[in-house]
């Protein structure tokens, strides 16, 4: 728990702020692999039309209420008893393109929740789950080929990017950028 990118005080503060919606999702023990790259895919494609970097799914909380009421839901589980591979294993199997998706546990009022960041961030083309692509109405998932304005929308925000905006290089050193950067050129060209 001490690696999480999202604090237990972050964690409260997202679920007592946001009810369910295209970016969020609350589950108490959901534990059906296929429906959950289903729904991966669909918070996911929600997020990029909605120019939002991440989307989360939360285990351990009522969705009407948004209490905390805890899950054993282990996502370290087996993909199904019919499919031995591990759940995370399986999910990534099966989401093109590869993306992101982080889980983190957390204890809430002393009951065990899940969180799931779906990282959309560097999300180049619509998100499908076993070749469907899926979108959130609301806080229902449906096929995104039910509803092509909103994957227009999708790929209008992946040419809205500007190139100039996006990181060029990560995980740098101060000294790495000196060695990236012709700063001689750069010096020469402001006639310093």
């Amino acid at each position: 728990m001490a690696n999480n990118r999202v604090s237990d005080l972050e964690l409260e503060k997202i679920i007592e702020e946001h009810d369910e919606s295209e970016i969020m999702e609350y589950k108490s023990n959901f534990d059906d692999s296929q429906k959950l790259g289903e729904y991966i895919s669909a918070l996911g494609n929600s997020a990029l039309m909605l120019h939002q970097s991440v989307a989360y799914f939360i285990w351990g909380v009522q969705d009407k209420t948004k209490e905390i009421i805890g899950t054993t839901f282990n996502p370290g589980q087996k993909a199904s008893r019919h499919n031995q591979m591990p759940l995370k294993t399986f999910l990534e199997t099966y989401l093109d393109p590869r993306i992101n998706i982080f889980w983190e546990e957390h204890r809430l009022k002393e009951k065990r929740v899940v969180l799931l960041i779906i990282d959309v961030s560097r999300v180049t083309k619509p998100i499908s789950f076993k070749g469907k692509r899926y979108i959130r109405v609301g806080t229902s998932k449906k096929a995104l080929s039910e509803f092509p304005e909103k994957e227009r929308l999708i790929w209008e925000a992946f040419e809205s990017t500007k190139f100039e905006s996006k990181i060029a290089k990560e995980n740098v050193t101060f000294d790495e950028i000196f060695d990236l950067l012709d700063l001689k050129f750069y010096f020469e060209f402001l006639n310093y």
